[in-house]
């Protein structure tokens, strides 16, 4: 059988080179920067290349922590001499970023881990396998930028009456005044509703927040993990369980104890992928603990049962020599557990459970319906 026939403008795109799965293998991105700041080197095409290294082996990289947005409009970019298509933001952030980063100390920029790129979303396998490596990958990065945008929104009274100006002008209030209250506006960017974000930023090394071409170093994370309180009050939960969570790992080098608590306090957040609000957050359960496989060919509700599975795996009680009671009490764990999967998960709630427990103690049946 004949092999098919390319067609002039699928030659022309840029195809990834397969990652050995067997081992830690990611995609580093090399960004062309500007050297001219004139209006004519502004509209050149954004051209990258790629290059394959094992993760314990890799040079020095930045990671990238941004709000993909909607498939449309979407923007081709020059990768190895090929086209490539990205969505709207990443293109910003790319045409933003190699304009500024020249003259950008310290940042090492020169090689950038991006999922959009480095990853082949077209490939299930190595969705699974590049996520599953997530936390690893946030955790060796030299920085991981924030990425909120231009800033071109403007902040809604209701939120902040004192406050009527947009995000970057926010931003370019709170780098000159330090002044926590401007860097609240910031907070409620879309950056802090998506829920993969709450691994990439509690995991980063350092954190650098970017918004359009203002730089918000590390001093926002010390300026606003000092005041936590006042972040509580005045904040979406979101954004304070990520600065939260992130003092933790920084001061103690703890993750998340479970699995229940990962989802209670952070699945909500927005994600394309339902399986997502599983796997997503993984990284900060730990795998072991976890229990769950990443496999993106399942069905969601798959998923949802090996979160569900997981959650009463880690919190196992003994059998006792009360039998029926101890069921009982089994029969109770399982629905509170559920009663989180569930609210986590966005159903309004399960239906029924029923645990079947047969030869007394060995032989175990759930069964859940959702709606």
């Amino acid at each position: 059988m004949s092999s098919p026939q390319l067609q002039p403008e699928d030659a022309n795109r840029y195809v990834h080179q397969p990652l050995d799965e067997a081992s830690k293998e990611i995609r580093l991105i090399g960004l062309e920067f500007l050297r001219d700041s004139g209006d004519e080197a502004s509209v050149s095409p954004v051209e990258c290349t790629i290059k394959i290294f094992d993760l314990e082996h890799a040079p020095p990289f930045t990671a990238l922590s941004y709000v993909w947005g909607p498939p449309e409009p979407a923007h081709e970019i020059i990768v190895d001499k090929k086209t490539f298509r990205i969505r709207e933001n990443l293109f910003n952030f790319l045409c933003e970023f190699r304009r500024i980063a020249p003259d950008t100390e310290n940042v090492s920029g020169i090689l950038l881990w991006i999922d959009q790129i480095s990853i082949d979303q077209t490939s299930i396998a190595e969705r699974g396998h590049q996520v599953r490596m997530m936390n690893e990958i946030y955790l060796s990065a030299d920085y991981v930028i924030a990425w909120l945008g231009f800033g071109e929104r403007r902040v809604e009274a209701k939120r902040h009456a004192q406050y009527g100006g947009t995000e970057y002008e926010a931003a370019h209030d709170y780098k000159r005044t330090g002044d926590l209250k401007f860097f609240k506006v910031l907070l409620y960017n879309e950056y802090f509703q998506r829920l993969w974000v709450a691994q990439e930023f509690v995991l980063a090394r350092r954190v650098r927040i970017l918004v359009k071409d203002v730089w918000l170093y590390d001093e926002v994370k010390a300026d606003a993990e000092l005041d936590l309180a006042q972040l509580r009050s005045e904040s979406p939960a979101s954004a304070y369980r990520m600065f939260q969570r992130r003092l933790q790992c920084t001061l103690r080098d703890v993750r998340l104890d479970t699995l229940e608590q990962t989802l209670g306090h952070f699945s909500t957040g927005d994600c394309e992928d339902p399986r997502d609000r599983v796997y997503g957050l993984l990284g900060l359960v730990g795998f072991q603990r976890s229990k769950i496989r990443i496999d993106y060919a399942k069905p969601p509700q798959q998923v949802y049962m090996d979160a569900f599975l997981a959650i009463i795996s880690q919190s196992t009680t003994p059998v006792e020599p009360d039998y029926e009671k101890w069921l009982e009490r089994e029969r109770l764990r399982y629905s509170l557990a559920l009663n989180v999967l569930s609210a986590s998960m966005g159903f309004s709630k399960y239906i029924r459970i029923a645990i079947f427990a047969g030869n007394m103690r060995k032989n175990w049946h759930v069964h859940v319906v959702w709606r």
